[in-house]
Formats: structure tokens, sequence, C-alpha cells
């Protein structure tokens, strides 16, 4: 029972907030199995601002329903300044993206132009966007991420291998266990054709105490296309997310510094509004596009209209909400202190493989116009 639970996990030795008893509850009661890991404090290894990263947790099951426990993670969302904590999921499956049942679903705004300065500050930006986005619309999740896993347009990080794949779990799947046995090597003739099958959905959730009141219950939904250089009606770049109807995955938080061409017009008929790459001659424009990482720990309450260009912030305040005046979150308690982490085996699982990809994929461009061309 839940009590026997809480008492097994104190006598182990294992530290819990006071309150967990009734959370625990729901879980024991539907039958759930749980599984304890023990960490040797002494190996855990420290980043720079003193966040443990752990090693990443396997394991697979069977279950009628798509979904992830998260209440437990609830223990360690106080409410009060500062506890808001992130849940990243990643999805893999077999060509179709997935959202979730319970909750709003909201996509990333996409394909903004920005300012030149925000280069250096990709990642409080993209925090104050995010944040934008859940002020206005309170506990949705937000969709950060639907592609093919074996391609991407731009690539700030390579597309997934199968390799990664099966350390993500391809190996399991009743169609391609026979392929993986114990010690048996990864077969050439599938090299290409498992990774073109899976669609890589990233869901985002922030979320404390008062904000989160039920598990994440999965559903496939309908294919999106968005943050592409593609042109739709009149010549117009396409924005947000946009239903694709033959079923193709292609969206991606994107964001683009534009420069345009300051030298002689020298065509008869130039051709405006076709961007490319920087010329030779700029040497401070980035090789590949910059990547936003670590966007947990971003720096929060900068004011996200100093980022965006008037155009983007106008595109924004249409689809999004008006931008407000000051800081859109107030700022995280000192880094130093401890904050819960409420589900370190979603977040750390990716670390390896698939979380430095999808982070990778927050991709800021940037572009000049070439001269017109006839």
């Amino acid at each position: 029972d839940s009590t026997g639970l809480d008492k097994w996990l104190k006598l182990e030795n294992y530290s819990i907030p006071a309150g967990a008893e009734p959370l625990l509850r729901p879980y024991v009661q539907a039958g759930s199995k749980f599984f304890v890991a023990k960490v040797d404090s002494k190996k855990v290894k420290f980043d720079q601002n003193g966040m443990a990263k752990l090693s990443p947790l396997r394991f697979h099951y069977d279950s009628p329903e798509f979904a992830l426990p998260v209440r437990l993670g609830l223990i360690n969302a106080p409410d009060g300044q500062g506890s808001k904590q992130d849940l990243i999921i990643h999805i893999l499956a077999r060509g179709v993206r997935y959202a979730t049942a319970n909750y709003e679903n909201v996509a990333i705004p996409t394909n903004l132009d920005v300012k030149n300065e925000t280069r250096e500050h990709f990642g409080e930006f993209y925090a104050s966007l995010f944040d934008h986005v859940l002020a206005n619309n309170p506990k949705a999740v937000v969709t950060e991420y639907a592609w093919a896993a074996n391609s991407c347009d731009p690539c700030p990080e390579p597309p997934m291998t199968l390799e990664e794949l099966v350390t993500l779990g391809a190996d399991v799947l009743p169609t391609y266990s026979p392929l993986f046995g114990k010690n048996q090597p990864i077969s050439e003739d599938y090299q290409w054709s498992i990774p073109s099958e899976f669609v890589l959905t990233r869901l985002h959730a922030r979320y404390d105490a008062s904000s989160l009141g039920e598990d994440l219950i999965f559903e496939a939904a309908p294919a999106i296309v968005g943050g592409r250089e593609f042109q739709r009606e009149q010549g117009q770049l396409e924005r947000g997310a946009i239903e694709e109807p033959n079923g193709y995955n292609n969206f991606q938080a994107r964001y683009i510094i534009r420069h345009a061409w300051e030298g002689p017009i020298e065509c008869t008929n130039p051709t405006r509004g076709l961007w490319g790459g920087p010329w030779a001659s700029v040497q401070d424009a980035p090789a590949s596009p910059a990547v936003a990482r670590d966007l947990a720990f971003a720096p929060r309450g900068a004011q996200l209209a100093s980022y965006v260009t008037e155009s983007a912030k106008q595109e924004l305040e249409h689809t999004v909400g008006k931008l407000p005046e000051g800081p859109i979150e107030a700022p995280q308690p000192d880094p130093k202190q401890p904050s819960g982490c409420a589900h370190c085996s979603v977040e750390t699982a990716g670390a390896g493989g698939v979380a430095a990809f999808a982070l990778g994929l927050l991709g800021l461009l940037g572009l000049r116009r070439r001269e017109p061309r006839n």
C-alpha cells in the first residue's frame, strides 16, 4: 500500500519530502509497479553550475495507455516563486507525431526574425518566448519539434543514426527485436531503413504544484510543418505551425537574423525576397546555425520585445498575445541552491543522444541577402 511504500523508502534512507503518501496512493491503487535506483553519490558528476548530471536509466514495458506518470514530480515542485520545473519529452514513433490528449497543445512560434544582438543571448530569448506562450496558454504543453528522424534542414546537429535509435529502444520493438539479439551487431541492411520510419516529437512542459494535476496522456496527432524558409501565398514566408494533409512532419523552432544587401544593385531585373547565407567577405557570420542549450537553466526575466524585430513583434501579438512591457517571469533563485528535478530519468535519458540532437534543432540562422539576380 502507499503508506508501506512511503515507509520502505524512508527505511532505505531515501529522502522523501513530507506529504508524499497522497501522491503515491493513486499509483499504488492502480496497480503500478515501482523500481528504485540507488545512486553512488561519490560517482555523480556536477557541471559548472553545480547541477548533477546523472546517467540515463533505460527500461521498457507494455501498456494499453500511452502515458507518462508525472504527478510524483509535484513532490519537488512546491508553490512559490522560482519553483517551476521543466519537463522535456522526446517521442519516437513510426510515421506520426504525438501530442497530449488531456492538456492543451500549442506550437512554439517559429520563423521569427530577431535582432542581430540576439545571437549573444539566444537562450534568454528563447526562454522569454517560451514563457510568453505559457503566459497566454496556462497549463499547455508546447510542441517544439516534429520531424523525420533521419533528416534535418538546417542541421545544427546531425540526424539520428541507427545506433542512437537502438540505444533509445528500437531493439525492443517486436518488429526489430530479432535483428538486435544479445551480442548481435547492428545489421547493415537496416542502416537507413529504420531511421526513415520514425518521427521525432519534442514536447516541453513547465509547471509547478498548482498547474499540473494529471499524468500526461499522449495521442497521435495530425502532421504539421513550419520553421522553414518556404514561401506560401503571395510570396509570404510560412508562419507558425500548419497542418500538413499529406502527413509529412516538418516542424521546428527556427529564428533568423537577416541582413539586407547593402551593395549596388546592378541587375536589370532584380528578383527580391531570396535569402541565402553570408557572403565570403562577412567575417562575423556563423558557419552554421547556433543552438539554444540548457534551456531549463537559461536566465529568465528578459524582455522579449528587445530581441525581436517589429514585424516579429506584430506577429507574436497577433498569434499569441500582447508582449508585456517588462519581464515575463521573475528571475530564477540562486542556481547554487538545490532545486527539485521532477523526472531526471526523462531529461537525462536523451542527453547522450536525442536530447542533444533536439536541443540543436532550436536553430538561430544568420541570413544575408545576396545581390539580386536576373
